[in-house]
Formats: structure tokens, C-alpha cells, sequence
């Protein structure tokens, strides 16, 4: 069985659809992906993929800051070390070995 896990920042494509489809979690910080503070923490990232189950942080101070480049136009998230999102994620879903990628573009 394959995994893929993908955190990305990229548009729809026909990749990221083709992607998104075959994922077991998916997550990305598209509009309406994410649930932010009002001060701009990301407390959660709503996967996209086959799973449905979400990335999260709770500990507003280990939130990690959602911010907006003004050279791509596209939001991204800023980890710094102390600020983290986790998961809840069986990888030994039937006892077989499990691959897993981490794309960031």
C-alpha cells in the first residue's frame, strides 16, 4: 500500500487533482483549507484527501503563523522549530509496508 502525504502551497492543477484523488491525507493552504485565529495562527488544516482527517494545534503558541507573499500571491505557513501541526495518522493501515512522500513547492 501506498501513502502519500503532501502539505503544498501550489494551485489547481490537473497534478494536484490527480494527486488529491490518490491521497490519504492531503493538506494545502488554498482558501477555505484551513482554520485561522484572528491574529492570523493556523489551528487547524482540513485535508483534502481520502482520510478526511484534519492537521492540528491547539496551543495557541505553537500555532503555526499563516502569511501571504506578495511575490507569488499565494498564502503559505511559517514553521519556526517551536510551531507545529499534528495528525492523527494510522500508517500501518493493514500491516504492510507504507510509503509516504512530503511535497512543499
Amino acid at each position: 500500500m501506498s501513502l502519500t502525504l503532501i502539505l503544498t502551497e501550489i494551485g489547481t492543477t490537473l497534478m494536484e487533482e490527480f494527486i488529491q484523488r490518490r491521497s490519504y491525507v492531503y493538506y494545502n493552504v488554498n482558501p477555505g483549507t484551513y482554520e485561522t485565529s484572528a491574529t492570523g495562527y493556523v489551528g487547524a488544516l482540513i485535508d483534502q484527501g481520502n482520510s478526511k482527517i484534519p492537521a492540528s494545534q491547539t496551543v495557541p503558541t505553537k500555532q503555526p503563523i499563516l502569511s501571504y507573499s506578495k511575490h507569488t500571491g499565494r498564502n503559505f505557513i511559517q514553521f519556526d522549530g517551536e510551531r507545529q501541526m499534528t495528525s492523527n495518522i494510522n500508517l500501518n493501515m493493514d500491516g504492510s509496508l507504507v510509503t509516504a512522500f512530503v511535497v512543499y513547492r
